[in-house]
C-alpha cells in the first residue's frame, strides 16, 4: 500500500469553488494585485447551496431546520460585530439588523471593517426571504413541483428589481461604497441563477440554463458597469462566468492528498475567513501607520480565519455538551459551508 499522502483525492466544485473564491476576495482587499469576482462566485454558491442542502427541508415546509443553520451562523457574525462595536466605541443598529447595505446611500453609516460585511446582510436577506417564501403552503406545492420555473421567475423579478431600485431608491452607481459593496438588489440574481443550475437536472435543462445564465451575467455586466470603469468588468465577468460552468456540468477536479486537505480547510473556514481577514491589516494599519497591502496581510489573514473558525466549532461542540444537544449535522446553505 502507498503513501496515503501521496493518493489523489476527487473534489467536489462546491468545495475548490468556495476555496477559490474566498482566496480571491482575500487577494482582492489585501494584495496589491488581487483579482475581483469573489463576491459574484460566492452569491452564485448561495444558491446552489440553498436548493442542493435545503431543497427537501424547504419543500416539507420544515423551515425551523433550515432556521438553524442561519442561525449557527450569525452567532459569529455577531461576535465579530460585537468586537467592532468595542473596538470603534460605535453602535450600528442598522448592521446588527442587516439593514446597512440598503440604508447606506440615504443614510449616514460608518464601516465597521473594509466594506462593513455586505456580502452577510444580503446573504441574510436572501434566506429570510426563502424562509418567509417557504412558510407558505401554496408556494411550497407550487415550487416543488416545478423548482426550476420558480428559479427563472425569481432569476426575471431579481433582474427587474435591480432596475427598479437603481431608478429609485439608489439612482447612482453604487453611492453607497463607491463600488466595495453592493445592496441586496444589486446581487440577488445570481443566489437564483446558482438555484437554477441545481435543479436542472435533463441534459438539455442543464445546457438552456446554463447558456441562460452566462448570457445573463454578460448583458447585466455590460449594462450595470459604467463607462468610466470598463476596467473592472473583465474579471468580475470572466471569473464569475467559470463557476457556472464547472458547477452546472459538475465537474469534480482531482489533487493531491495534501492540497486537497488544504483546499477543503480554506473551504470549511471560509466563512470565517471572509469575516475575519482585514482585521489585523485595519488593526495593525491604525496602531502603527500605514501597512502596506501584500503577502503578510494576506498570510495573517487566512490564519485568524483558520483560528476564528477552530474556536467557534470549539464553542459550538462545548455548548452543545452541556446542553445535551443533539448531535445531528443540519447542512448549511449559504456558500461558506458544503
Amino acid at each position: 500500500e502507498g503513501d496515503r499522502s501521496n493518493r489523489w483525492i476527487m473534489m467536489d466544485p462546491n468545495m475548490y469553488l468556495r476555496a477559490f473564491a474566498i482566496i480571491l476576495n482575500v487577494l482582492d482587499h489585501l494584495s496589491p494585485f488581487g483579482l475581483r469576482g469573489g463576491a459574484p462566485v460566492l452569491m452564485i454558491l448561495v444558491g446552489y447551496n440553498i436548493a442542493r442542502f435545503q431543497s427537501k427541508a424547504l419543500f416539507k415546509g420544515q423551515v425551523g431546520l433550515v432556521g438553524r443553520s442561519l442561525a449557527k451562523n450569525l452567532t459569529l457574525y455577531y461576535s465579530v460585530l460585537l468586537f467592532w462595536f468595542i473596538y470603534r466605541h460605535n453602535f450600528s443598529l442598522q448592521h446588527l439588523l442587516f439593514l446597512s447595505n440598503i440604508l447606506a446611500p440615504h443614510i449616514e453609516t460608518w464601516k465597521i471593517a473594509y466594506n462593513s460585511y455586505w456580502f452577510v446582510e444580503a446573504y441574510v436577506q436572501i434566506y429570510l426571504f426563502i424562509i418567509c417564501a417557504f412558510f407558505i403552503p401554496r408556494v411550497r406545492r407550487r415550487v416543488s413541483d416545478r423548482p426550476l420555473l420558480f428559479g427563472i421567475i425569481a432569476t426575471a423579478l431579481s433582474i427587474g428589481l435591480l432596475f427598479v431600485w437603481r431608478q429609485t431608491w439608489m439612482c447612482s452607481w453604487n453611492t453607497m461604497s463607491k463600488g466595495s459593496g453592493y445592496p441586496v438588489f444589486e446581487v440577488a440574481y445570481l443566489p437564483a441563477i446558482g438555484w437554477c443550475l441545481y435543479h436542472a437536472k435533463s441534459p438539455v435543462s442543464r445546457f438552456l440554463t446554463f447558456t441562460g445564465a452566462i448570457l445573463t451575467i454578460v448583458l447585466l455586466s455590460l449594462f450595470i458597469t459604467p463607462q468610466e470603469n470598463w476596467n473592472a468588468l473583465i474579471e468580475p465577468l470572466a471569473v464569475g462566468t467559470i463557476p457556472i460552468l464547472l458547477i452546472s456540468a459538475k465537474i469534480r477536479l482531482s489533487a493531491p492528498a495534501k492540497i486537497s486537505l488544504f483546499i477543503s480547510t480554506v473551504a470549511a473556514c471560509s466563512y470565517a475567513i471572509y469575516l475575519l481577514h482585514m482585521v489585523p491589516f485595519i488593526l495593525l494599519g491604525e496602531m502603527g501607520g500605514y501597512w502596506k497591502k501584500g503577502i503578510m496581510p494576506v498570510i495573517l489573514g487566512v490564519a485568524l480565519g483558520f483560528a476564528g473558525q477552530w474556536a467557534f466549532d470549539r464553542l459550538l461542540r462545548l455548548f452543545a455538551r452541556n446542553k445535551q444537544m443533539s448531535t445531528e449535522v443540519v447542512h448549511d446553505s449559504e456558500p461558506f459551508k458544503g
